[in-house]
């Protein structure tokens, strides 16, 4: 984008392509947007326009612009004051990159390299971890033979094989996150194993007055992939949902081809608690967790995002929901309604 702008920070000349980057049509349409309207960060134009006035340039300055419809581009921006008869400031030249895709890919790359390094610590920790304890758990359990039922003894054994297996299930999810594991391959029927998942899962959920609601689209075509591991991201999504209802609340699985995207669309919807702006971005990060010490090890959304990019899809987040899709959860059971999240899994038909 080529631009010149005047005092008032009106843009009196821009480029085709600048307009196009930022979805106008015509230079008569954009006559009366202000280079700052383009902004989104008013912080961030207000020092664009003091470095200009204070220093007569600035040199790739990386900003956010908002488009006609909304969109957000990341530009790098350099320029150079215009000084008028008297030296005073009386506007800019400037020129603006769009460098969205390489903060995209630069931030994927970070991302990466930082999920594959935990991963190879986390693989290492849990086969370190994985012989004492199966060692602790035998020897526990063996032991419990030689004590008599309702002995001190055996009860405190039978705590230390129960909290050994839960261990277990730690380094189980460590291995799985760093996808150490053997990984089979079929021919898979979307459907069937969210079924498969929720006939072990639904009682206990209605226990606690969670409804379940489904919405399966018929004949899905079929994909490749570990039906195993897509059973832990399904329980996954299941668990997380019940945490953030408690009790009393509703969870509306749907699923659906995508014909155009070639992709099958699965979304686990709950009416709980939400997720907070400020976390949102956090959440799929290893080892983050907002449960208290001993209550999870924040590697359950992990594990799920890897399992999926490993079958070639990706995951959306969405919290607090839109009006319309809170609609969808009101079926008349449970009292409770909070804010509710989506989270949408997108996998590859081929």
């Amino acid at each position: 984008m080529v631009y010149i702008s005047n005092k008032k920070g009106e843009v009196t000349t821009i480029n085709p392509s600048g307009l196009e980057l930022l979805g106008y049509d015509s230079r008569e349409e954009f006559q009366h947007v202000t280079l700052e309207d383009v902004f989104r960060n008013q912080d961030e134009a207000y020092n664009y326009r003091q470095t200009l006035e204070n220093q007569g340039f600035i040199k790739d300055y990386e900003v956010e612009f908002k488009k006609k419809d909304g969109g957000i581009l990341n530009m790098l921006i350099t320029a150079n004051a215009i000084l008028d008869e008297s030296g005073e400031f009386a506007g800019c030249e400037g020129i603006a990159k769009n460098v969205t895709e390489l903060r995209r890919v630069t931030e994927g790359l970070i991302e990466s390299q930082k999920m594959a390094t935990v991963g190879q610590l986390a693989a290492g920790v849990a086969h370190e971890i994985n012989t004492p304890l199966q060692v602790i758990l035998t020897h526990a359990q063996l032991l419990a033979d030689e004590f008599p039922e309702g002995s001190e003894a055996l009860e405190d054994l039978k705590l230390i094989a129960e909290q050994s297996k839960i261990c277990g299930r730690i380094v189980a999810d460590l291995l799985l996150y760093s996808r150490e594991g053997e990984t089979i391959i079929d021919p898979i029927d979307i459907n069937q194993i969210i079924e498969e998942v929720l006939a072990v899962m639904e009682h206990s959920l209605k226990i606690d007055r969670i409804y379940i609601t489904r919405d399966f689209a018929p004949h899905l075509p079929r994909i490749s992939g570990d039906s195993e591991k897509l059973k832990q991201v399904y329980i996954n999504m299941l668990n997380n949902s019940h945490d953030a209802m408690g009790s009393d609340g509703v969870i509306a699985i749907t699923t659906n081809h995508d014909i155009d995207a070639g992709e099958i669309v699965i979304s686990f919807m709950d009416s709980g608690r939400g997720i907070p702006p400020e976390i949102i971005s956090k959440i799929f990060d290893p080892f983050f967790t907002t449960k208290g010490v001993g209550e999870g090890t924040g590697l359950g959304l992990s594990v799920t995002f890897g399992i999926i990019k490993d079958h070639g899809g990706y995951i959306e987040v969405e919290s607090p929901l839109s009006a319309e899709r809170l609609t969808i959860l009101e079926t008349g059971e449970g009292d409770k309604r909070g804010p509710g999240t989506v989270f949408t899994i997108h996998l590859p038909t081929s």
